[in-house]
């Protein structure tokens, strides 16, 4: 699954590559979600195997974060569901390769789930 969204992904980036350098083929700077630039690293997000890989090369760094684990910590859920006030059911594959269920911090977590009654 990783490895099949990961490869798809760097081949659209080489698909859109041109948007990402300049007429000498150097990374160039280009407008970053929330204001301001950032310089993409097109020859990593176009060679990457993994969705970790276009993250590190692209989407962290477009999104403003230092490094990639930065960007999966404000972007994953487990923060947020201490705050849930309305009943959710949630439901999330012992197998999933992308949200992970786990007995210790991380996504949907089982003792930050079971701590909140609306869960």
């Amino acid at each position: 699954y990783d490895r099949s969204i990961g490869g798809s992904l760097a081949e659209k980036i080489r698909g859109a590559a041109h948007l990402f350098v300049d007429d000498a083929g150097r990374s160039k700077p280009v407008p970053a979600w929330g204001g301001g630039t950032f310089v993409a690293d097109v020859d990593r997000a176009s060679a990457a195997t993994t969705i970790r890989a276009v993250d590190e090369a692209l989407t962290a760094p477009c999104f403003g974060f230092p490094t990639v684990d930065a960007y999966y910590a404000d972007a994953s859920a487990d923060q947020r569901v201490c705050a849930v006030d309305a009943p959710l059911l949630v439901v999330n594959a012992a197998d999933d390769p992308i949200a992970l269920t786990t007995v210790k911090r991380g996504v949907f977590d089982y003792d930050a789930v079971a701590a909140n009654d609306n869960l």
